[in-house]
């Protein structure tokens, strides 16, 4: 039957499954050895794109996630630096306290709250 499958599509897959399953007790596989193996192969190319996807997913997520931190650590930064300039701290004090900030940054709170450097 596979044979004739094969010959009528011009699908070597059909004789491909019929090599792998090897003979069954006719002489042929028989249709529950093909239709399990078709089960098979296609419950693996499911797992196969469903950890393709979950991957994707997680990379997606972890991205957002990533973002999200960011923007809620420069908020913070942004008040305690506001406070720090209220305070009367200096640059070099308040570079001290926040290493990553710009002096670019720092400038333009010092202007957008009035306070000279």
């Amino acid at each position: 039957m596979l044979k004739l499958l094969s010959a009528i599509t011009g699908d070597r897959g059909y004789e491909d499954v019929r090599e792998a399953l090897g003979r069954g007790e006719k002489g042929e596989p028989t249709m529950c050895d093909i239709v399990q193996s078709f089960v098979e192969k296609g419950r693996q190319e499911g797992r196969q794109e469903g950890r393709q996807e979950g991957r994707q997913e997680g990379r997606r997520e972890g991205r957002r996630e990533g973002m999200q931190a960011g923007r809620e650590e420069a908020e913070q930064m942004t008040v305690h630096m506001i406070r720090a300039i209220r305070e009367g701290k200096t640059d070099a004090q308040i570079f001290q306290q926040f290493p990553t900030a710009s002096k670019d940054f720092l400038r333009v709170l010092r202007d957008e709250i009035s306070f000279p450097s």
